[in-house]
């Protein structure tokens, strides 16, 4: 379950930009707990009136719940209003006015898990109703295993807790999904990459220029010798006119070359690479030095 625990640290990254905009204020989003419980006693977490969510995420099985406790949907609703969030009500449901109010954070919520979830397999998510009490969640057996993800938010003087409950049988065939998704594996050995990773970060790097430099050679002069130099002197360099040149890329000595000519512009023909001895194979790369 780490790459499902990996997707939903996106999905906290992801609620923190996305509701910080809505909200006009900083929104702090963390994962409290990420558990297997068996349904019922799923229902049994819950307030006895709060506000719940159900939908599905076809063709994935099942029906996924989310739970929002009522003081952070009051809080949410005063600073949509214009508050600064830390209010105290009695525990009542809500009206038709407040979850109206609370409508564009709930979908914020909702669009968000689903946008994760596609990263893995494709979904077609679907809400299928609103609950105020848990004894109208009746979406799967008693002894059904459930995943349940607990996020805590903060924003502004609101803060509180949403649960995420996902039918096992949805997170099995989103992990089965996984092993072809651009998801980077996890197992016990450590990471794995994904099959095209290499493929990808070679294509990404097919046009990037690299700096190619030829090193015809160099001499030392003394202060005093460079203070003396004139237009017409010429300077001996280390180099023999049948030595084979280093040719350079960026800082690294990439091989061996051979000086010449191509039309009007100075060329070197690769004779010899450190890492690769066939010449045959390089002897037709050639750097022109305009």
């Amino acid at each position: 379950l780490r790459g499902f625990n990996a997707m939903h640290e996106q999905l906290v990254r992801k609620l923190q930009g996305n509701l910080t905009l809505l909200m006009r204020s900083n929104v702090d989003v963390n994962i409290a707990s990420t558990d297997q419980i068996i349904f019922q006693e799923f229902v049994k977490t819950m307030d006895s009136i709060t506000l719940i969510r159900l939908f599905t995420m076809e063709p994935l099985p099942g029906t996924a719940i989310m739970e929002i406790k009522l003081p952070l949907a009051y809080g949410v609703v005063d600073m949509l209003l214009g508050g600064q969030g830390g209010v105290e009500t009695e525990v009542r449901r809500m009206t038709e006015i407040e979850t109206a109010i609370l409508e564009p954070f709930i979908l914020g919520l909702e669009e968000q898990v689903a946008a994760v979830w596609r990263e893995s397999v494709d979904i077609d998510h679907k809400v299928l109703r609103t609950e105020t009490v848990p004894e109208m969640v009746m979406t799967a057996p008693s002894e059904a295993p459930m995943v349940v993800v607990t996020l805590v938010i903060k924003v502004g003087q609101a803060n509180g807790i949403i649960s995420i409950a996902y039918p096992l049988p949805t997170v099995q065939q989103l992990i089965t999904n996984m092993d072809s998704s651009s998801w980077m594996s996890d197992n016990y050995y450590g990471k794995q990459d994904d099959k095209n990773y290499k493929l990808d970060i070679m294509t990404a790097l097919a046009e990037l220029k690299l700096p190619v430099n030829v090193e015809l050679g160099n001499v030392e002069l003394t202060s005093v010798e460079l203070q003396e130099l004139e237009v017409g002197d010429v300077l001996i360099l280390n180099t023999k006119y049948n030595d084979l040149l280093n040719v350079d890329i960026g800082t690294m000595q990439y091989g061996l070359a051979r000086p010449g000519r191509v039309g009007r512009n100075l060329s070197a023909k690769l004779m010899k690479n450190p890492e690769n001895e066939n010449t045959e194979m390089l002897a037709n790369l050639i750097a022109n030095i305009p």
